[in-house]
């Protein structure tokens, strides 16, 4: 991809980002070419770089044991243009996963010092993107919390079963009363709607 078609597509990728936003960060990238195979990040790595992904797909992997035998998990597949690594950037701990290229991708790499470097130059770029990273997580986080209720709801036949089945993995759930429920939350909050009748 040529310059102007990464910047293009970070545009589209980085909500809330202006041209000018996406003008200021451009220097502070490293463009790069990731072929198919690569691994892009390694479980238990503890760099901090961030990658905006602008194409390709991806495969996230996770080395687990069960009762003493190793266990990679595929966990999620995605597809370009994505943020990956953000996490890291945040919190710089471990990397929690292994994150193959499938097909072939051009990416803007945003390295730790780089960061720094827009902390010190732009420092109200940094917060944005900081912002930006910190509701991919939430999102992400929020996407999985509804994921794993569904899964656990499936298939119960009733209301008392369901809210049996996930006090058993989750912890305490009951059915509230609605004068609790008034005093609990407003009137206009529907919540989340899982459907487990099949």
């Amino acid at each position: 991809m040529t310059e102007s078609e990464n910047k293009a597509t970070l545009e589209d990728l980085l909500s809330g980002f202006s041209a000018a936003d996406v003008g200021l960060l451009m220097p502070f990238l490293e463009a790069k070419d990731v072929a198919g195979g690569t691994v892009v990040i390694t479980h238990g790595g503890k760099d901090a770089d961030v990658y905006f992904l602008l194409g390709g797909s991806f495969s996230v992997l996770e080395k687990v044991n069960i009762n003493g035998s190793t266990v990679i998990l595929n966990t999620a597949s995605f597809s370009g243009p994505s943020i990956l690594g953000e996490v890291n950037m945040l919190n710089q701990t471990e990397r929690t996963a292994t994150v193959v290229c499938r097909q072939s991708c051009s990416c803007c790499m945003l390295s730790h010092d780089q960061f720094e470097r827009i902390v010190d130059a732009r420092p109200k770029l940094a917060i944005k993107l900081l912002k930006l990273f910190g509701s991919m997580v939430s999102s992400r986080q929020i996407a999985f919390q509804h994921s794993v209720r569904a899964n656990i709801l499936k298939d119960s036949r009733s209301v008392e079963a369901a809210v049996y089945k996930l006090g058993r993995y989750t912890g305490k759930v009951y059915k509230a009363d609605a004068d609790l429920t008034q005093r609990l939350f407003s009137a206009d909050l529907e919540g989340t709607n899982y459907n487990s009748f099949g």
